[in-house]
């Protein structure tokens, strides 16, 4: 079961709950038609930026990334200011996409690929639309103002948590 039919099949479960007809269909079909265009829009836009260089801090993450998968302990063996959880994250993105700019690319796109349904999700009891636009809108303001600098940050990477509590609020 995919990322896109386990977000469908909760705000199926959420419209049941919402009507008390945990066992019969819910008022209005789900219609998953909306959830892809976020996800199809939001992948063209990091597919976009896959070839983009690295800057300085990314390259210093792949590095202590491929460090850490040949055995380097962190603050041990290498040093950087930097909160653990991103090498683990550049060790995990390397070890799937490969140590270099375009692997990370990868997984910033995957990364989005699973924010975005989540922000989608988040925002959908305000409407179809609102959800479509709030993710379409989100990262499309985010990757056209974004420079070869701010892809694979940190503070990219706390949209997603950001975006599962947004969800989370919106469901009691």
């Amino acid at each position: 079961m995919g990322l896109v039919d386990l977000v469908a099949e909760r705000i199926l479960v959420e419209n049941c709950c919402a009507q008390g007809r945990m066992n019969s269909s819910p008022i209005k079909p789900f219609s998953a038609r909306g959830l892809w265009l976020v996800v199809l829009f939001v992948a063209a836009l990091a597919v976009l930026h896959i070839p983009q260089p690295f800057a300085q801090d990314q390259a210093t993450f792949t590095w202590g990334g491929k460090a850490l998968t040949e055995g380097a302990v962190l603050y041990r063996d290498f040093w950087d200011m930097k909160q653990p959880g991103i090498y683990w994250w550049y060790e995990a993105s390397g070890r799937l996409f490969g140590f270099d700019s375009i692997g990370i690319r990868w997984m910033d796109l995957c990364w989005a690929v699973v924010v975005a349904p989540i922000l989608w999700a988040a925002t959908r009891p305000r409407g179809e639309l609102a959800a479509v636009l709030a993710a379409c809108l989100s990262f499309g303001a985010f990757y056209a103002k974004t420079s070869y600098f701010d892809l694979s940050q940190v503070e990219w990477l706390i949209g997603g948590p950001l975006a599962v509590v947004l969800w989370s609020l919106g469901s009691e």
